[in-house]
């Protein structure tokens, strides 16, 4: 029997999943998403939490985590190294010994693969670059930082081809 897994998305997109715990920083979006999803998607629940300090979760609660553009937010905060320290921690605090993180930006490897180093996580890291559906993105391509619980904290990231 398979087991059912369990999501956390860092974003608000919700097209395509049915049971999924979301969190944001901001109530006002929280509400707006269970107001607009009640009907239409009621296993998914909505909270407000900071990814710094999810304590309302406990240790190994989820399969998979979705950061949609998060992580390129928190690049734009004061002391990025220790913000995303801090970040990379619960998140492996909070998610399966084999479950997986999904990173979604548009910042690509050049950029951010220095943002995914030993001294700040433990994730074992592999890009898979997506191209953009739309023109928000500069380089006409999504990069998906795909994180999993590395067995050698020192192994370096791997690159796909784009999809």
């Amino acid at each position: 029997m398979m087991k059912a897994t369990t999501i956390l998305s860092m974003s608000t997109s919700a097209r395509y999943c049915e049971t999924v715990k979301w969190i944001r920083v901001h109530g006002v979006v929280i509400e707006q998403m269970r107001v607009r999803n009640a009907e239409q998607r009621p296993g998914m629940e909505w909270q407000v939490a900071d990814c710094k300090s999810m304590s309302s979760f406990e240790d190994g609660r989820f399969d998979l985590m979705i950061d949609k553009a998060l992580i390129d937010t928190l690049l734009c905060e004061d002391n990025v190294p220790d913000l995303l320290s801090a970040y990379f921690k619960e998140v492996e605090r909070v998610m399966t010994a084999d479950g997986l993180a999904l990173f979604i930006s548009f910042g690509p490897p050049d950029m951010m693969l220095k943002y995914f180093s030993p001294e700040l996580t433990t994730l074992a890291v592999e890009v898979v670059e997506v191209k953009a559906t739309s023109t928000k993105s500069a380089t006409g391509k999504h990069f998906v930082y795909v994180g999993r619980r590395a067995k050698d904290a020192k192994c370096e990231p791997r690159r796909h081809s784009p999809l």
